[in-house]
């Protein structure tokens, strides 16, 4: 079982907003214990184990346990004593159902001989996992119900003010810029958890975001063989120059991802043109040196006509 095979797949920058099942884990189990102290709304439990069940799939098919069987009979115990003690007493039946953080497999062989993961608890190989472990999941791996859920629980999560963030991310990361897709779900999780697990605010949010996106992706765009670090670099370059008078960068690459679509992306993101925009690459530098000098070619020879 190779359950490093998405780690690749993650390169964690500052204001990225990966779905963490360990944090989605953390931050629920924070705010049954103080609801009080919370803005967020307050669901059933059947909600909670739901996404407790999905937490625990994803862990066992995608994580390395924290503990496992050994040859040593007393350490093996151990984990047994803590397997049982998750189905009895007053474990079972705590108020918050985020309250237990781990987790107990009981196999029939050991884990390493399975080909694929298995979800078992009464065999006699045991092996623990924590659910405050940070996975982070990309939209590939994830059957659409355990998106969904994961995904609600993220932006419920996550602040108001960040939420433009929130949702170019994975416009970007997780419906690779098509927009059009990206707002169906969107839709759908709105009308699935809205009265469920966001607030008012958040609805409110929620339903400004789709109304002003369905009217981006109505839009006429201009069609471009350029790539987005290449569209990037032109106007950073026009700007730079002068010859765009634009102060505010954001107002020049909100208008780039509104104005443009390319071959393969129907809608260019936001976030990707801001990290092009801001960090040049060497490729497009190199691009336009050759394409510039094409135009002044083709300028001399209009003028020779």
């Amino acid at each position: 079982m190779d359950e490093d095979r998405f780690e690749s797949e993650f390169v964690i920058e500052q204001n990225d907003y990966p779905i963490n099942t360990g944090e989605i884990f953390e931050n629920e189990f924070n705010h049954w214990m103080a609801p009080e102290d919370s803005n967020l709304t307050t669901y059933s439990r059947s909600i909670a184990e739901d996404l407790i069940q999905i937490i625990k799939r994803l862990l066992v098919e995608y994580s390395h346990p924290s503990q496992s069987h050994s040859k040593d009979e007393e350490y093996n115990k151990y984990l047994q004593n803590k397997k049982n003690a998750l189905y009895s007493g007053p474990q079972a039946s705590h108020p918050n159902p985020f309250h237990l953080d781990y987790f107990v497999l009981g196999l029939s062989k050991p884990r390493e001989e399975y080909e694929k993961p298995v979800f078992h608890f009464n065999g006699e190989y045991h092996y623990m996992y924590e659910l405050r472990q940070p996975l982070l999941i990309p939209y590939s791996a994830l059957k659409r119900n355990q998106f969904e859920m994961l995904f609600a629980f993220s932006l419920r999560q996550c602040n108001l003010s960040e939420w433009d963030s929130f949702f170019e991310y994975h416009l970007e990361k997780s419906f690779n810029s098509e927009l059009k897709p990206f707002i169906k779900l969107v839709v759908l999780i709105k009308r699935k958890f809205e009265s469920t697990l966001f607030n008012k605010g958040q609805i409110e949010a929620i339903s400004e975001w789709i109304g002003f996106n369905e009217k981006v992706s109505n839009q006429k765009k201009i069609k471009t063989v350029l790539t987005v670090d290449q569209l990037a670099y032109l106007f950073k370059a026009l700007r730079d120059t002068n010859i765009i008078i634009e102060t505010n960068n954001s107002v020049i690459i909100s208008w780039l991802s509104e104005a443009f679509e390319s071959k393969i992306q129907s809608q260019i993101s936001e976030r990707s043109l801001n990290n092009k925009f801001y960090t040049p690459t060497h490729e497009a530098s190199e691009f336009w040196q050759d394409q510039f000098q094409k135009l002044l070619d083709y300028t001399k020879g209009k003028k020779e006509k």
